[in-house]
């Protein structure tokens, strides 16, 4: 059995992780919950390495203390005598953890020397096999950390929360502008767009994202105009890097987007290397991509409508950009969705195919000359379908027939 246990909230793997290597570094023998055996009954074998460990360590977060399964394990601890304490993000455990000695890394970057560090290494030194604590001179120096950037949700100051999508869809552009364009490492949106408003404090952004550097800002919008402010801030020092305003027309939309990347990538001395991706001409459709990729990010696609109802739009949008890369594949995606999650209105083989013919378009393996015709013909020509609806006459025109009925 190993000798140290380490307890944690799943949002805080990577810090287990980096943790558990450093203490193997040390000497010590770890059992962490990703060996957990497949063919076992996993509550019993944590129980069993959990009560047969000299030493607990858990990691406490703001979700840890939430979790069932963190402050199960802690009790199991302290009744053996065998608890160690640890905040990654300032987190106070709960009662009546909150009473014993917890040690504080928040943020922590690999250094060996911190007091929290050191705290840790003392306490499972002293439970672990009698060993001495290891003397932090002998331990490797860190190296610089790697850069990794978060994008935040730009605050929408139009005074139309309706008009939310479009500063979402702004910021998410700049971040696919820096991921398609540079080396640098972006940190998901799912989990960057997470912190609005009083969320966005650097130091609680950086400590649970990992984050070095965030790229926040606003979007102002008033009719065909457009201001967007950014700024970029590097976190270890919260010290702002670079700002700037860019003011112009929904047609400079792309332009616009695309100065602020390559002034993010001067600030961080990067090279950004040209998309090569087609863009919109159309500020009215690209605006339409906005809010269907805004109604997919915001809803679940397995458990509502949300493809359904974004279906529509980007059929609206491949038929009029029919060379627009991301829309055939946001388009793709929501067929799929829509497929997988039981919620279509037309039979299994047609919603595959028009899963297939998005894909094809996306990637280029089936081609167009004239502008597809993927809305359904049971709509009046330029408006979208029902809410959540799709073509029920078979064989549709709006999607490819299969092999059996071109034979035919």
């Amino acid at each position: 059995m190993a000798e140290v246990f380490i307890s944690y909230a799943r949002s805080t793997a990577a810090a287990a992780h980096k943790i558990a290597d450093a203490l193997r570094a040390a000497g010590y023998s770890i059992w962490i919950d990703d060996q957990l055996p497949a063919h076992l009954d996993f509550p019993t074998v944590i129980e069993e390495h959990l009560r047969a460990a000299n030493a607990v360590l858990v990691l406490w977060s703001a979700d840890a203390v939430k979790s069932r399964w963190v402050p199960a394990e802690a009790d199991v601890a302290h009744s053996a005598g065998t608890l160690i304490q640890l905040s990654l993000d300032d987190a106070m455990p709960p009662l009546p953890f909150n009473r014993l000695q917890c040690a504080r890394l928040p943020g922590w970057n690999g250094d060996f020397s911190a007091p929290g560090w050191l705290k840790v290494l003392s306490g499972i030194a002293e439970l672990a096999s009698g060993n001495a604590p290891p003397a932090a001179p002998d331990l490797p120096t860190p190296g610089p950390r790697e850069r990794l950037l978060a994008v935040l949700a730009f605050d929408n100051l139009s005074g139309d929360p309706e008009t939310a999508f479009f500063s979402d869809g702004v910021s998410e552009e700049i971040q696919q502008t820096v991921v398609r364009a540079t080396d640098l490492k972006v940190v998901a949106r799912s989990s960057s767009f997470q912190f609005r408003g009083p969320e966005k404090a650097v130091r609680k952004v950086a400590s649970e994202l990992r984050a070095t550097h965030l790229l926040d800002g606003s979007v102002r919008r008033s009719g065909d105009r457009v201001r967007i402010t950014a700024e970029l801030v590097e976190c270890d020092g919260e010290v702002t890097l670079w700002s700037n305003r860019f003011d112009g027309d929904l047609n400079d939309i792309f332009a616009l987007q695309e100065q602020i990347a390559e002034a993010v990538a001067e600030a961080l001395k990067i090279t950004l290397a040209p998309t090569g991706q087609a863009q919109l001409s159309d500020p009215a459709v690209y605006e339409m991509f906005l809010k269907a990729r805004g109604i997919i990010s915001e809803g679940s696609q397995v458990f509502d409508d949300a493809a359904a109802d974004a279906t529509p739009l980007l059929e609206q949008v491949v038929e009029a950009a029919p060379d627009y890369a991301p829309a055939w594949e946001l388009l793709a995606s929501a067929r799929a969705s829509t497929l997988r999650s039981g919620h279509r209105k037309v039979s299994y083989e047609e919603g595959r195919a028009g899963v297939v013919e998005a894909a094809g378009r996306r990637c280029g393996w089936i081609r167009s000359a004239a502008a597809p015709t993927t809305r359904s013909p049971c709509s009046s020509p330029g408006a979208p379908m029902a809410r959540g609806r799709s073509c029920s006459r078979r064989p549709c025109r709006s999607r490819p027939t299969s092999r059996a009925q071109s034979s035919k």
